[in-house]
């Protein structure tokens, strides 16, 4: 992805290929929706897991809710 030969870097789908692979290996609560800058201040990374992990529990509820209902 990084060669500076275009010839040599894989094509778009070959790159998502590769992404959807690697997404997969990584369980879902570890499973970071973000890049994250080198140097975060960690009360920034605090704030962003945070707001991921509500963002989790509010979908999570929503979806048991529409089940249990039979939605």
């Amino acid at each position: 992805m990084t060669d500076t030969d275009p010839e040599q870097r894989p094509t778009a789908s070959d790159a998502l290929r590769k992404w959807s692979e690697l997404r997969g290996a990584i369980p879902v609560l570890k499973g970071e929706r973000r890049p994250r800058p080198r140097k975060e201040h960690v009360l920034e990374t605090v704030a962003f897991v945070a707001m991921s992990l509500y963002s989790f529990l509010v979908n999570f509820a929503r979806a048991f809710s529409d089940w249990l209902c039979g939605r």
